[in-house]
This record gives C-alpha cells, structure tokens and sequence, in this order.
C-alpha cells in the first residue's frame, strides 16, 4: 500500500513536470516538537521530549499553471522530526526499573512526502511574494529502531502513512532564467505519531496515550524556469 502510493506520486510529480513553468530545489531546517505523554494505571502522568529537535528538509518540486497571481505546485522531499529530552528531563531521568528509564534521550523519524499546493503571489515581479497552502501525504521510512518506537511499532500503532497540509510563506528574486529565495512552511498533521489507546506494556505498568508532533520548516529554494 505504502509503495504503491509512493510510486503514484512519483507519477503525478513527472506529469506535471514535462508541463512546469518553474523546476525548483529546496533544502532546509525542520524544527520540530514532541508530546509523548505516559498514562500509567494509577492515573498520573509523565512527559517527555519537550525540548525541539532541529532536523533537515531536501527535495524537488514544480509550479505550473502560472497565472500571474495564481499557481499551483508539487514537491517530493524528504525530511526528520521528533523531539528530545530537555536537559532538566536528562537530569531526572527515572531509575533502572521506572517507567520511560530505557527511553532514548532523542527520537528521529524520517519522512518521505508529497505535498500539492495552491499559491497566491500578490507580488509577482522581480520580487515574488507567495502564500500556499495544500494537502499533504507522508510515509515513514525510518527511525522506529530504538525504544519506546520499538515498543510501538511492535504493536502496529505507529503511523507509518499520514495525511496533513502544508501552510507556507515565501520570498523569491526572479530572472529571465532563475528563481531563488527564502520559504517557511508550517507543516499540520492529521494523525497521531502513534495510536496506543488501549495498548499495555509486558510490564502491565503504563498505557501510552499521546504521541503529537507539530514541526516547522524554513528553507531556501532554488528553480530554473
């Protein structure tokens, strides 16, 4: 399932390249955050990974049916979330036996994405002011190879396939022959990083309950049109 999407929009993407007005590179910083929250059978809670972890953004993309102050666009990339450990969390770190001591100090998951936006660029000239905003599918590929990701993916609660929309801003310089320039991108999630909701450890000592991650990406784009 996951594949066959993959390939659709690798499909999608080179249609609407060979009708592109504008090829585009783009490569960034992700910032982003994670609330993992720990439920145990008594009630209480604990958190972790407050602290944001910074992460990298690549990927290409076309705009096509430029008209002036509409336009759309398509991009494949590639790009890493999660969270760490604050370091007041590292200094409280459970002891050996607790729950959340066997956590590592950060998790990384990587992402594969394609993203097709509606632009509105109220300045379209030498200077291209763009605002966008569109659907968004995700697939992860990596990162589920240390605890407490095993424990979930063990239990087919992590999201491999998620869904969201992307909400950016960006600042272009255009030439006869180049576009290049500044973009952020707000990127929303639909779907839990995982869906625990009933699932109990071996140990019969927690439940996990909330995994949200929210991530922000700034980065410079670069086309040929």
């Amino acid at each position: 399932m996951k594949v066959h999407l993959m390939l659709s929009a690798i499909v999608i993407l080179c249609s609407e390249i060979t009708h592109a007005q504008t090829l585009h590179l783009r490569a960034g910083i992700t910032h982003a955050t994670l609330d993992w929250t720990y439920v145990q059978l008594n009630g209480s809670r604990t958190e972790q990974y407050k602290a944001p972890l910074l992460g990298y953004s690549v990927g290409v993309g076309a705009e096509y049916f430029d008209k002036g102050l509409f336009s759309l666009s398509s991009d494949l990339w590639v790009y890493r979330s999660g969270g760490q450990f604050t370091d007041t969390e590292k200094e409280q770190r459970p002891e050996p036996g607790r729950v959340g001591f066997g956590d590592p100090e950060q998790i990384q998951v990587n992402y594969a994405a394609f993203s097709t936006c509606a632009n509105f660029n109220p300045i379209n000239g030498k200077t291209k002011l763009q605002l966008q905003l569109g659907p968004r599918i995700d697939f992860l590929f990596s990162g589920t190879d240390k605890d407490p990701l095993r424990f979930v993916d063990n239990r087919d609660g992590l999201s491999k396939v998620n869904y969201g929309f992307n909400l950016g801003l960006g600042l272009y310089k255009v030439t006869e022959k180049w576009e290049y320039g500044l973009q952020a991108t707000w990127l929303n999630r639909l779907k839990k990083l995982a869906d625990l909701e009933g699932a109990v450890t071996p140990s019969a000592l927690l439940l996990g309950r909330r995994q949200v991650n929210r991530f922000f990406c700034s980065s410079f784009r670069w086309g040929i049109t």
